[in-house]
């Protein structure tokens, strides 16, 4: 079993350090901890391990581990209280919105996880950004285009053929 742990370890934080190489100048911890969190099963799932190392740790064992020799650690108790303190306070912050004190890199990168959360789940917000982009940035729209498979020429209304207006005889000749 330990074997097996030090392996997925392993191989978590290869990925890891790989997609930390792969995305230079972009928020990675957001990523780190959803692959993390995948690779043990979910939030929950993470979750239940803590509780159950706190469990353990606290001398609160089943007949089964105490067979198997485990025993009550209070350092270990008193490190799995402090993640649950840690987790604790940071969802509380997440709920108040005070971000007073985050640094500016800390802020930024909360911000773009919200953001790429927006556009990803809110219509009227992707349609918004787009718009606002655009009018910052009026070239953008080209490559939005591009990138949704619908290329626009590059050549300028000016220089696009126009077909000569149809020729339509007088109801007077036809008579």
């Amino acid at each position: 079993m330990k074997k097996a742990n030090e392996a997925a370890l392993s191989d978590l934080s290869r990925k890891i350090l790989s997609d930390i190489k792969q995305n230079r100048g972009e928020a990675t911890t957001p990523r780190i901890l959803d692959a993390a969190l995948a690779e043990l099963g979910g939030v929950e799932s993470v979750g239940r391990l803590i509780a159950d190392g706190y469990r353990k740790a606290s001398g609160n064992l089943k007949p089964e581990e105490i067979a198997q020799g485990a025993k009550a650690n209070a350092s270990l108790e008193h490190r799995y209280a402090e993640l649950l303190a840690r987790i604790s306070i940071k969802n509380d912050e997440r709920e108040s919105g005070d971000f007073s004190g985050l640094n500016e890199e800390d802020l930024r990168n909360t911000l773009i996880a919200l953001v790429r959360e927006l556009v990803a789940e809110n219509d009227e917000f992707r349609r918004l950004a787009v718009m606002e982009g655009i009018k910052s940035q009026p070239d953008l729209i080209h490559e939005a285009m591009n990138l949704a498979g619908m290329p626009v020429s590059e050549g300028s209304v000016e220089d696009t053929p126009h077909l000569p207006e149809p020729e339509f005889e007088s109801e007077a000749s036809d008579a």
